[in-house]
């Protein structure tokens, strides 16, 4: 079982983060020897790619694995991809693909369906919706066409909410699992945003079969009362979200992706809350996974 981490290179550089965690080698090290496997790196269009590039050889230097989860609101949204855009996208894969070549494990790229009906596209849904199905064949069949150790999710979003005056795209199991229909993309089932769509009444509290046999990426976190609203990201064993169920799921299925612990790593209590997570972790998900396959038929 790999367990991962995710850190954001833009707060990476910020004075507030390396006077609580230090450099980019600090965190590699000592994320790799409490336990992690692998660093999720959110991706922003602002963000160089040779930067991207530079933090994943250090990941990979400290014996992590390298996943990508990009935020796109520009040029490469999801919302508007149509042929003409592809170009936009290619810096930043190339920059996966270098270090897919120096990887000996997969390197993840982990992708939003996108949004609708707002700023800056102001794409209508079922354009939204089309377009998304577009970029999803597109880019998988772009990775497995020069780089066959990346692998490519498409993750269950969060719905917008009532009050909210936009779509996301891909904010149910259904939903998700049209974006990537006929295509080489997977999934990436989100926890915590699922379980927000289930309380909304978009969709059931768990996933149907074919849902969980695409399943192979995970964003774990749990859901709390904060401040007297519910919000996920939070610790597992923290809140009410039924993510050991999920798991016994998973492991039925025979889920053998990574699994990454989506929390904000400044508000953990520095390396000691980090070392504590990881061995959470490993102390309450992989025994579920052992004792799925002990119960498998041989």
């Amino acid at each position: 079982m790999e367990f991962g981490i995710k850190p954001n290179p833009a707060d990476m550089a910020q004075p507030w983060w390396t006077e609580r965690l230090g450099d980019a080698a600090t965190l590699f090290a000592k994320a790799r020897r409490f336990g992690a496997a692998f660093v999720e790196f959110v991706y922003e269009e602002s963000m160089p790619p040779a930067d991207l590039a530079a933090l994943g050889r250090q990941a990979l230097g400290a014996g992590l694995g390298c996943s990508v989860h990009p935020y796109l609101f520009g040029d490469m949204a999801a919302e508007v991809f149509d042929p003409s855009r592809r170009h936009a996208h290619e810096p930043m894969l190339q920059a996966v693909g270098e270090l897919s070549r120096r990887s000996a494990g997969p390197v993840t790229i982990v992708y939003h369906g996108g949004r609708a009906e707002c700023e800056p596209h102001h794409v209508p849904l079922s354009d939204a919706t089309a377009a998304a199905k577009r970029f999803f064949a597109w880019v998988g069949a772009r990775v497995a066409e020069d780089w066959p150790n990346v692998r490519v999710f498409c993750e269950t979003q969060y719905p917008a909410g009532p009050e909210d005056r936009f779509h996301r795209v891909g904010d149910t199991y259904q939903t998700c699992l049209d974006l990537v229909d006929g295509t080489g993309v997977d999934l990436c089932w989100d926890f915590g945003h699922t379980f927000a769509a289930h309380r909304m009444g978009k969709h059931a509290e768990y996933p149907p079969s074919e849902f969980l046999r695409r399943v192979g990426h995970i964003h774990a976190h749990d859901t709390a009362d904060v401040e007297g609203r519910p919000l996920d990201h939070q610790l597992l064993g923290t809140g009410y979200a039924p993510w050991r169920e999920s798991f016994r799921l998973l492991a039925e299925a025979g889920f053998a992706g990574r699994v990454l612990l989506e929390v904000g790593l400044w508000t953990r209590d520095g390396y000691d809350g980090l070392k504590r997570m990881l061995a959470h972790a490993a102390d309450e998900v992989a025994p579920i996974f052992g004792a799925a396959r002990r119960r498998s038929p041989r």
